[in-house]
């Protein structure tokens, strides 16, 4: 059965890891950023951090190189030209396709050596030689192919209010307090449905690592029994 096939759906978004498959949609997009965005607090904490505190101690140590996934992050979130805000973009507009959100991801980001003289490639971002609703993000986890198709419908699936409601009455501070600020921008109170958020901006949004407070830890992945 193609995608074109399935009328209903539901969608789960399990952020535990890296995921690359064979096909990788708006779901894999928005699990693997959460992921960037914790390898960037690791390597904020353990790497960056802590040299800087060796440095000024001025403890004799030897430089540990790291790989910085910061330049992944930017074109991924990065405004005004990353992979959300065209997204966000592309999704105003009716006639839209993921056709055309492909092309102005090429147009974007395309390294030069794909397009022959694009002079803003990135170079965390691929062109696969075949496929038009295809694009290559080179995460620090190693190179994802995502296809656009759906993209726009997923992305444009609006939160709704109810549920936000429900999630700042819960129990748990945690969840409490990661919804408490929804409606609010720059200090400022907005009704339940203005500004109207999609998806992915709402994922940029309310999963930064940062914003959330969160700290590195090891943990054991659930298994069954």
């Amino acid at each position: 059965m193609s995608d074109r096939d399935v009328k209903h759906y539901i969608g789960v978004l399990d952020i535990y890891g890296f995921e690359v498959f064979e096909h990788n949609s708006f779901e894999q997009l928005c699990i693997n950023y959460a992921n960037e965005k914790l390898q960037q607090q690791f390597n904020q904490h353990i790497f960056k951090l802590e040299q800087q505190e060796y440095e000024k101690e001025k403890i004799d140590w030897s430089y540990i190189e790291f790989s910085d996934n910061q330049e992944c992050l930017d074109l991924l979130e990065k405004k005004p030209f990353c992979i959300f805000s065209l997204l966000d973009e592309q999704s105003i507009f009716p006639k839209a396709s993921a056709q055309t959100l492909t092309e102005k991801y090429h147009q974007a980001f395309a390294t030069k050596a794909n397009v022959g003289t694009n002079q803003r490639g990135h170079k965390y971002y691929e062109k696969p030689r075949w496929g038009n609703t295809l694009f290559t993000i080179v995460h620090y986890a190693g190179k994802v192919t995502y296809d656009t198709e759906s993209f726009i419908e997923k992305n444009k699936d609006y939160i709704v209010p109810e549920h936000i409601t429900i999630m700042e009455k819960s129990q748990r501070k945690f969840m409490s307090d990661l919804f408490a600020n929804f409606w609010k921008k720059n200090g400022q109170q907005f009704g339940a449905r203005e500004p109207r958020k999609r998806f992915g901006r709402w994922w940029l949004e309310n999963f930064s690592i940062y914003k959330c407070g969160l700290t590195v830890q090891g943990l054991p992945e659930p298994t069954d029994g």
